[in-house]
């Protein structure tokens, strides 16, 4: 029996954004105060002003959020929930305590 394409939307799977980051996150500013699951940061970037909105750093935020929201796997939802951070570092949004000088890929502090 021959293999034959399947299209994508048969093997795709459903986007679910209810999903937890893997830790919340609280900005000092912005327009929204805390994230908790991949929707609050979805709504964070899709609330964004148009120029913020086309840097890049928001692209791979976006980006992460999709991923995780399909697959719903833990790493893709850590690295999402890590590349967040990364973007409101960029916009000064929240600053890392004084011994926090980086992030650290697997966990991710953003309370201030």
């Amino acid at each position: 029996m021959p293999v034959t394409a399947r299209s994508a939307s048969a093997t795709s799977t459903a986007l679910d954004l209810s999903l937890p980051l893997a830790q919340p996150i609280t900005l000092a500013r912005g327009p929204r105060s805390h994230l908790v699951t991949l929707m609050d940061a979805a709504i964070l970037i899709r609330d964004l002003e148009p120029f913020r909105k086309a840097r890049p750093v928001w692209d791979r935020a976006a980006e992460m959020i999709m991923l995780a929201g399909t697959t719903g796997e833990a790493a893709d939802i850590r690295e999402a929930t890590r590349q967040l951070p990364t973007a409101v570092i960029f916009e000064n949004w929240w600053k890392p305590k004084a011994k926090q000088e980086r992030i650290d890929r697997a966990s991710p502090v953003c309370e201030s």
